[in-house]
């Protein structure tokens, strides 16, 4: 099967830029359109079937393109570079590139430009872009993004490392220092030209130098997370609810608690969640919980889904997306993932897939076990 694009260039800018609905919506479309076609084919979708959908996208865009402006017009621009390089159209992908207003576009999109300027052979470009990116000034977050993206998308590991330097000479707090290593660390765990064990000897230092910071925290947290197995505790943790409560692992004390890492647009999720509602059913009078892990930013989203898949339980948001709190004390970084605690705080079933029936039965006999076991 030939390969889909991801729209991954799209899903990172908007990560730094807000969208416009308008570049959303036709994103949405061409998601909807790959599915169905997915769907009709039965996942035995031919180059052709796929050639003929992105023609169709590609000449949507450029449509599109003639009127939009801003950071609409920045993003659109990369993505339909993209969606050409994919068909094999890369002299119209170039040009696509060649148009992009370079003072306008904001780091991270030049730091895209840059990467598929690689992909498209324009080594004079890519070399201007990632300058231009470097020398831009962004708020704290973007130039951390920044420096993941240089030192893992486009292997500029020195410029990258520069960047991270300079962010820790100008912290004021450890708490400052203490985000900029959690940035640098997550750098290390993506870069492919590492030894094995280097993430986890960046979370160690973080851990150990700022012990005190919400980051050295958190680092300690997930550094746990690699080791949990069943009969190891679970992680502490606190949050705060839709419905504005706090929550705790320890008010759970007592009864088996299932965590539910979930959000309103994973697909993967959907159909799992009558299958909670029937073991909430079934096990909630003898001690039996979930509480819900919401991953996503928009609140008004994360309630129409529970409310639309009768998800009844709590769920704490923090509105930080897959860097929720607790998600990330966990490690989760996909969804739907579950985690199941029992009554003495410790970790009763982890790593838990709800896909099809041998997984809800294997979740029903850990609650089983877990119910049984004291008292």
């Amino acid at each position: 099967m030939p390969r889909i694009p991801t729209l991954l260039t799209l899903a990172l800018l908007c990560a730094s830029a807000p969208c416009q609905s308008s570049l959303a919506d036709l994103r949405a479309r061409f998601d909807r359109d790959r599915e169905e076609l997915v769907r009709e084919r039965q996942g035995r979708v031919s180059f052709q079937d796929f050639k003929a959908m992105a023609e169709r996208h590609a000449g949507l865009l450029e449509s599109w393109l003639g009127d939009a402006s801003g950071a609409d017009a920045i993003n659109g621009r990369l993505l339909l570079v993209n969606i050409q390089a994919d068909i094999g159209r890369e002299d119209a992908a170039r040009d696509t590139l060649r148009a992009l207003d370079a003072a306008a576009a904001p780091a991270l999109e030049l730091a895209a430009a840059a990467e598929l300027a690689g992909r498209l052979g324009m080594g004079t470009e890519r070399e201007s872009w990632i300058d231009a990116a470097v020398g831009k000034d962004a708020p704290f977050e973007e130039r951390m993004a920044l420096a993941l993206f240089l030192m893992t998308r486009l292997v500029e590991v020195d410029r990258g490392e520069a960047i991270f330097d300079a962010a820790l000479a100008a912290a004021e707090d450890d708490e400052a220092r203490a985000h900029v290593l959690w940035y640098r660390a997550t750098a290390v765990r993506e870069r492919e030209d590492l030894e094995e064990g280097a993430y986890e000897k960046a979370l160690d230092e973080l851990a150990g130098k700022f012990p005190k910071t919400y980051w050295g925290g958190v680092a300690r947290d997930r550094r746990a997370a690699f080791e949990l197995e069943v009969g190891s505790e679970a992680i502490p943790f606190s949050g705060t609810t839709l419905g504005g409560d706090v929550v705790t692992l320890a008010a759970y004390r007592g009864k088996v608690l299932l965590l539910d890492f979930w959000a309103p647009t994973a697909l993967r999720g959907r159909s799992t969640h009558r299958e909670l509602t029937k073991l909430v059913a079934e096990y909630g009078e003898r001690g039996f919980a979930v509480l819900g892990v919401a991953m996503d930013e928009d609140a008004d989203a994360v309630k129409a889904a529970a409310k639309a898949e009768e998800k009844t339980w709590p769920h704490v948001f923090d509105g930080r997306g897959l860097r929720a709190d607790i998600a990330l004390r966990y490690g989760v970084e996909q969804v739907p993932d579950y985690v199941l605690v029992g009554r003495d705080g410790k970790i009763a079933a982890i790593r838990i897939f709800l896909q099809d029936e041998y997984g809800v039965r294997e979740l029903r006999d850990a609650i089983e076990r877990a119910l049984r076991a004291d008292g």
